[in-house]
């Protein structure tokens, strides 16, 4: 751990629960993960690719990581859920394609109705027009590449 970095605490069951996981991908058994067996064993608990860690990863390391991560993880959620409530402004639990076009128009971009229509149908989960918060959400948490600077869109 470098001097000046923030640490993130993790449960001590759900360390418990990372401990034959590290022990997995710990092939030399010397404690340490290299870089890309560290981030093997941040996707084998489901979590993306990590950037900042060094050639060796010791436990404290990457324990340090999945709990920024799930932070992190936890920030975007609510960042998203609150992108959602800006489209939902007639708190109705759900968000149309034609709703999705207009709050893309006040923000600056435009996109024909089908377009949103189209969107609306990939977040929904039974592919209709309309979404929910937690549709909304999944999805976006499911493709890093939005998460960019963030403050969603």
């Amino acid at each position: 751990m470098a001097d000046g970095e923030e640490l993130y605490e993790l449960d001590a069951s759900y360390v418990e629960m990372l401990i034959p996981i590290f022990e997995v991908y710990d092939i030399h058994k010397n404690g340490v993960l290299d870089e890309r067996r560290a981030q093997l064993a941040l996707q084998a608990i489901g979590l993306r690719d990590f950037n900042d860690f060094s050639d060796h990863v010791n436990f404290d390391e990457f324990t340090n990581a999945v709990g920024m991560m799930k932070s992190l993880s936890s920030e975007l959620q609510d960042e998203f859920s609150y992108t959602f409530d800006l489209l939902d402004k007639q708190r109705l639990g759900r968000v149309s394609g034609e709703k999705l076009r207009v709050y893309l128009r006040d923000i600056g971009f435009t996109m024909p109705i089908e377009s949103a229509d189209r969107l609306s149908e990939l977040i929904s989960s039974d592919g209709s027009t309309y979404f929910t918060r937690k549709e909304f959400v999944k999805f976006m948490m499911a493709r890093p590449e939005l998460h960019k600077g963030s403050a969603a869109f």
